[in-house]
């Protein structure tokens, strides 16, 4: 199976993970499963795993919170003066995942957990409510300085001349 970033043919075998052979492209690095499972074997994960964090229409969720994360980004510490609101453990130390700080006249963020794409794909699927453009959305407007109601239309719209690369 060739690289959906760069198109390589060449891949080597990176790690096993929950009974799943990763490999990892050899020209650019990219990561994924292969072979990939088959949809219903994922569909029957997401909903063992996840399903229950996220709200159906019309419905509350029945787990509160939002599912763990699977790792972060390494970093060796939140910067000096910065908040950190959440962490991820990581080898018994706690990697910031979500830290804020002023920054002159505006506002930084930095948010480096690797899963948000669960939080959006898998609830999409099962045609379940997403918390992914509510967390983003809110990042990007408490960065910008946002105060103001929020219109829920789409501001930017694209489309791509393939399903995926």
């Amino acid at each position: 199976m060739p690289c959906i970033l760069c198109g390589n043919s060449r891949t080597e075998r990176w790690m096993e993970k929950a009974g799943y052979t990763i490999v990892r492209c050899a020209a650019c690095g990219l990561g994924w499963v292969d072979p990939p499972p088959a949809p219903d074997v994922l569909a029957q994960e997401y909903q063992s795993f996840y399903a229950g964090f996220f709200p159906t229409k019309g419905a509350e969720p029945k787990q509160a919170g939002l599912p763990e994360l699977d790792g972060c980004t390494r970093v060796r510490a939140a910067r000096p003066g910065a908040s950190v609101l959440a962490t991820c453990s990581v080898d018994g130390t706690d990697m910031p995942v979500l830290a804020i700080q002023p920054v002159e006249k505006g506002r930084s963020a930095v948010f480096t957990g690797d899963t948000t794409r669960k939080w959006q794909q898998g609830p999409r699927a099962l045609d379940q409510e997403t918390p992914f453009l509510r967390f983003w959305g809110q990042m990007v407007r408490w960065a910008a300085g946002r105060t103001g109601p929020v219109e829920a239309a789409a501001g930017i719209t694209a489309s791509t001349d393939k399903g995926y690369y």
